[in-house]
């Protein structure tokens, strides 16, 4: 989705995770193998954990290794992005591109947003913090802040331009000063280089305060204190995780490109990665070969949570030699006896698709026989049908708020590694054991609030879960209070770890609440559960022992499927096996299937779990090219795609010919009319005294005839720079993500630019704007396109008018907008199907204010600007103030001017790069 040779990407893998390092270095050695040295994982390795020092350590580590690195490749970037893995791309690449060149210079760091002294309060930047074992602890309270300097601050998910980013890791006083202080500041990230750059002389004005991303924020869900307090000394928040059901409207493609989100924030498949194929589309939508090809199992996930790879790298609450036991005596119940279990490979978690309950592909080795095999196991956890007792569908009341139990999402759930944000299990599959910590979850239903009531925070009434034993005796009662959940969840935590002489079996748990206010609370349902032994004892007590677990893991586990995924000959040296990657199962297998065909398997083809792609290079290719379709269309000539030059020799002794004759032409041009560079106070509108003062600057305008003598030549020559000449083919709408693209072919300075313009659908338009001061040559290349036009009046007819104007107040509409008179010079259609199509002309008086509108999907049209645009002249754009059909060609009308380009026009800038683009090359 974000990957292209021509970028690079530095990926730190956190301290905690060696599974994921590995994964990582395999992908290295995959690019590499094909060529790519665009991709590192960074060797040096943190613990990067919310609101730690070490993210920012990371990020200057990072700055200061690539630029400067030895090797020269990494040194030449223009921006650092920060993306975790939880950030998808909502839009495509080359609307990223697009913007951040747009706005080259800038950094793009988010603001808090309100009051500054509330934002730095809610930090905890008034104390100290250090980063120790893993976890942010508070110190002491801060007693001293650096001199001269306004602290900021806001979101720390940054896109910082080079220079801002070279200016943080250098010896300049300031850099140094910041370095020193925040590492003792909780969440640094959000504040250094906000602080940085206003502090700065250099920088402060370099600030676009959108950061590109958007957060599923939910605040009343995602601000909680207890599920940080493991890693920080404080309160926080962090965003939701998108579900479909609620928040794909706030990624529409529409609603993005506005907002200039480019990148989102959380996506989690474990919770719903319907919003990840749905971004995966839309970032992808001008590379429709690189999006992977429906399939059966375009829906399905699979998360590792275990690989005998990296054995010690298992979520919090799972037990790696339990998992392997679990697995062991899970296949003995679909194997037969005398198979010997060797090892377990790995654990994955799948979910069929986004709503489906997970279940468990467990990946191990065994023998049988001589015959050395990997086989995988599908296992399910049994849904738990609980006892409902006659209080279930009553309604629970609690001041007047009333409730009822929820059961849509099942009865009680119990797991381990419970999201109190997300309201999910993390760690799976859910193995209690008699040492663990576990918590038991429900949903209620508010169902609304009786007369005389008031309406409450609280999602879920006082409740009491009373958890049985084995033997059904009452082993612990908890009571738990109201809860605020935007799903109506309620939860109670046990911690086993913390007691002693837990028995091992089924147990079972009783949720009880107050039914209509009465003083006892009456049994809503209980649910039944298992709990393993986590001893490792043997003898005739653990061979009891092994045979309750594993009537346990038949009742509550059950193996659906088992396949084949190799088979080998055994022989006595371990290592020596004559491997069968496609084995065909026979004797006691027969049944079994081959892995590789069954959807469910983690070997089954999977097309968007491929990277690199199997074609690697052509895909790359195709979006390296990309924003280069305009000169990769289908043309007569030959044209090399490596060095991007033609082989057309006489296309090439034309092309100087033509531009030496131009260059010429418009030196006259410019010089009879007076078209000199104007003066900074020229370059836009201006009133003096009520009335338009004309432009002013360069010498009297010579005669007419001298000017129209030049305007023929170069309308001669714009009539040769046809689509063929131009080596420029039809552009195909469905590559651009913009109303209309800029292509530029090439310039002299303060003579002439040359552009070619296209309109991505019919009815899209460029908006009314004028050239200051300069003439337009206008040649259709593919479609058709009408230009309607407007002239200036002369001078002492455009002053009566706006001194009419003024007396009624309306001269100036809005702040900075200016409303002039002009005239109508009606509409002209040109169309690219014709052989010697007519060019329009825009001088600088006639004609100058125009709008071109497609009249035809995809039409383009060459444009030709005798003076070029430089420092100090500038493009306006304007708005009828009446509609165009309530008047006729030479009727006056006013428009409102300005500066700024309409928030509803976006025009997308591609690279014409041929022999065209030699800018630096000059004709003599």
């Amino acid at each position: 989705m974000i990957f292209v040779s021509r970028h690079l990407y530095y990926v730190h893998v956190d301290g905690r995770h060696e599974f994921m390092l590995k994964e990582m270095l395999t992908v290295e050695r995959a690019l590499e193998a094909k060529g790519f040295s665009n991709f590192r994982v960074a060797k040096r390795r943190m613990a990067t954990i919310w609101g730690g020092s070490a993210l920012l350590d990371l990020f200057l580590w990072t700055v200061a290794e690539t630029v400067g690195g030895p090797d020269p490749k990494w040194t030449q970037w223009d921006y650092v992005v920060n993306l975790s893995e939880t950030d998808m791309p909502i839009l495509s690449l080359e609307e990223l591109e697009h913007n951040l060149d747009r706005n080259r210079g800038f950094s793009f760091l988010k603001s808090h947003g309100y009051n500054t002294g509330t934002f730095l309060q809610k930090q905890g930047i008034h104390f100290h913090f250090m980063q120790c074992e893993q976890r942010m602890w508070r110190v002491a309270e801060r007693r001293n802040y650096p001199d001269n300097i306004r602290l900021d601050g806001g979101s720390d998910w940054v896109a910082v331009h080079r220079d801002l980013a070279r200016f943080a890791v250098s010896d300049s006083v300031l850099s140094s000063q910041m370095r020193i202080f925040f590492p003792s500041v909780l969440l640094p990230l959000e504040s250094f280089f906000h602080t940085l750059a206003l502090n700065s002389a250099e920088f402060c004005q370099r600030i676009v305060r959108p950061n590109l991303r958007f957060t599923n924020w939910r605040r009343r869900q995602g601000c909680r204190c207890a599920p940080l307090k493991p890693v920080v000394d404080w309160c926080g928040c962090s965003p939701l995780a998108l579900r479909a059901a609620n928040d794909l409207g706030k990624i529409a493609l529409n609603l993005s490109q506005a907002k200039m989100h480019f990148f989102g924030r959380k996506f989690d498949s474990a919770i719903d990665n319907v919003p990840i194929a749905f971004v995966e589309r839309q970032s992808l939508r001008f590379r429709s070969n690189n999006t992977p090809a429906e399939s059966g199992v375009s829906s399905s996930h699979w998360l590792n949570v275990f690989s005998s790879r990296a054995p010690s790298d298992v979520p919090s609450g799972i037990n790696a030699a339990f998992l392997t036991r679990f697995t062991s005596l899970a296949a003995r119940l679909v194997l037969p006896n005398n198979c010997n279990f060797q090892q377990l490979n790995a654990v994955h978690i799948y979910w069929e698709f986004a709503t489906a309950p997970p279940q468990i592909v467990a990946t191990f080795s065994f023998e049988f026989g001589h015959v050395h095999y990997e086989s995988q196991a599908l296992i399910d956890q049994k849904k738990s049908f609980p006892t409902f007792y006659p209080a279930y569908r009553s309604e629970v009341i609690h001041e007047k708020v009333r409730f009822r139990f929820n059961d849509t999402a099942g009865a009680i759930q119990f797991g381990v590694g419970f999201d109190q944000k997300e309201e999910i299990f993390r760690t799976y599959p859910p193995l209690l054991l008699t040492d663990s910590k576990f918590t038991l979850k429900w949903r209620w239903e508010l169902l609304g609030v009786e007369p005389g009531g008031h309406s409450s925070t609280w999602t879920s009434p006082p409740a009491e879960l009373v958890l049985h034993g084995p033997n059904g005796s009452i082993f612990q009662r908890v009571s738990v209070s109201p809860y605020d959940s935007i799903s109506g969840t309620q939860f109670a935590h046990f911690e086993f770890d913390r007691l002693f002489g837990v028995p091992s079996g089924v147990w079972s748990a009783t949720l009880h609440a107050n039914i209509s206010q009465q003083q006892n609370y009456a049994k809503i349902l209980s649910v039944s559960f298992p709990i393993f032994s986590s001893s490792v004892d043997g003898g005739r007590a653990w061979n009891d022992e092994l045979q309750q677990q594993q009537q346990m893991i038949a009742d509550f586990f059950p193996v659906r499927d088992v396949c084949i995924a190799t088979k080998s000959a055994a022989s006595p040296a371990a290592n020596d096996r004559r491997t069968d990657n496609a084995p065909t199962a026979v004797g006691p297998f027969s049944n079994f299937a081959n892995c590789s065909k069954l959807p469910w398997s983690t070997l089954f083809p999977d097309d968007k779990s491929v990277f690199p792609p199997a074609a690697g290079q052509q895909r790359v290719k195709s979006i390296l090219l990309l924003r280069e379709l305009v000169l990769m269309a289908s043309s007569p000539h030959s044209v090399d795609l490596n060095n991007r030059r033609t082989t057309d020799k006489m296309g090439i002794i034309k092309w100087q010919k033509l531009m030496s004759d131009l260059t010429l032409s418009c030196s006259r041009l410019i010089s009879v009319e007076g078209l000199g560079p104007p003066t900074a106070a020229s370059s836009s509108i201006q009133l003096n005294g009520g009335g338009r003062i004309r432009p002013k600057g360069g010498p009297p305008p010579s005669p007419e005839a001298d000017a129209h003598k030049c305007v023929n030549e170069i309308r001669a020559i714009a009539t040769e720079l046809n689509a063929e000449r131009l080596r420029f083919g039809p552009i195909n709408p469905s590559a651009l993500w913009a109303s209309s693209f800029c292509a530029p072919v090439y310039e002299q300075k303060d003579l002439f630019e040359m552009h070619v313009f296209g309109l991505r659908f019919s009815g899209h338009s460029i908006p009314l704007h004028d050239h200051p001061r300069m003439y337009g040559f206008i040649r259709p290349l593919y479609g058709r396109i009408r230009i309607s036009s407007f002239s200036w009046l002369e001078p002492e007819e455009e002053q009566r008018l706006m001194i009419a104007e003024r007396k009624q107040s309306r001269t100036q509409s809005a702040a900075g907008v200016i409303r002039r008179p002009v005239r109508y010079a009606g509409d002209l259609i040109l169309d690219g199907a014709c052989t010697n199509p007519p060019i329009a002309v825009v001088e600088p008086n006639t004609a100058n204010i125009h709008s071109i509108e497609a009249l035809e999907d995809g039409a383009a049209f060459f444009d030709l600007l005798v003076p070029g645009y430089n420092n100090n002249r500038s493009c306006n754009y304007y708005n009828l103030s009446e509609d165009k059909a309530k008047f006729g060609i030479g009727d006056f009308v006013w428009l409102e001017g300005s500066e700024d380009v309409p928030q509803n026009f976006s025009m997308q800038q591609l690279e014409f790069d041929s022999f065209l683009m030699s800018s630096s090359a000059r004709f003599e």
